[in-house]
């Protein structure tokens, strides 16, 4: 897990909110005791000294065949090099979502390919510390492009995309994964991996939930990969899709309890009201 650092690079974003709050049981290590790869850097240059765009060419998925690892560091042992994919930790305020263990799917097994499930974040009360997971990670976004998109196609790719003013976090999980059947000779799309769900509890453990927990307005923390695409925006010219794909999700402070727990005006659970949903995921952590 690597956690992202105030633009300062004093202290880690996770230690700047209220009252610990974003603080669990399992994280024992305080920001001087974390290792290089654990910390994501405040600048675009420390990020391209920082990680690196691999491409996997074993991979099945052509579409899919670059995934954002860690540099090894000088101290790795040069016969044991490992390829370790970067997973970061976010924190924020729950905007929209779908955490629906099918997501958005309507059924038909020709759209399954589009399913998915969501979460927005957003700062509330907080815009400078949760500013500093915005910008570290559209270094993130810069770097990739920058890697894998020639000056033209970068040029073109970036006049398509608008300006995200209001710093909100999006992460897109696809639901299905393409999995070969032998015994039917064809590919066929299948629940290969689930979106964990837990809630901190007082003591600051993590226990499983489902999706009924999460309410819009709840103070979370995110734990996300990388999903990198190669795409063609609408005028055909090649690109890349960056998203943050999530691996957990855990409710620090239910929303009716951020005015006391953050200290901040009652206003921040507007809509604290889940979508109506008809599935659990039953998940353990």
């Amino acid at each position: 897990m690597a956690f992202f650092q105030n633009t300062s690079g004093t202290e880690l974003v996770r230690d700047q909110w209220p009252g610990s709050v974003a603080r669990t049981a399992a994280d024992e290590l305080a920001y001087q005791q974390l290792t290089h790869q654990h910390v994501v850097p405040c600048t675009y240059e420390d990020m391209c000294e920082w990680a690196y765009v691999w491409h996997d060419a074993r991979s099945h998925n052509f579409s899919r065949q670059f995934r954002l690892l860690h540099h090894p560091t000088p101290t790795y042992d040069q016969m044991n090099l490992r390829h370790v994919e970067i997973t970061f930790r976010f924190q924020g305020f729950l905007g929209k979502h779908n955490l629906k263990t099918l997501g958005n799917w309507n059924g038909n097994p020709e759209r399954a390919y589009r399913a998915s499930q969501s979460i927005e974040l957003h700062g509330g009360h907080f815009p400078e510390v949760f500013s500093a997971q915005f910008h570290a990670f559209e270094h993130v976004k810069t770097l990739v492009h920058r890697a894998l998109l020639s000056e033209d196609e970068l040029f073109h790719m970036l006049s398509d995309i608008g300006d995200n003013t209001e710093q909100r976090i999006a992460f897109d999980r696809r639901v299905f994964t393409k999995v070969f059947n032998p015994a039917t000779i064809v590919d066929q799309w299948r629940i290969t991996e689930k979106l964990a769900l837990g809630r901190r509890l007082a003591d600051g453990t993590i226990e499983r939930c489902n999706q009924f927990i999460f309410a819009r307005g709840d103070f979370v923390d995110v734990a996300a990969a990388v999903d990198i695409a190669n795409v063609k925006t609408y005028r055909g010219i090649p690109g890349v899709s960056i998203q943050l794909c999530p691996r957990h999700v855990v409710q620090l402070c239910k929303a009716a309890d951020v005015p006391t727990i953050l200290n901040v005006p009652a206003d921040i659970a507007l809509d604290a009201v889940a979508e109506p949903s008809i599935e659990s995921t039953g998940l353990l952590f």
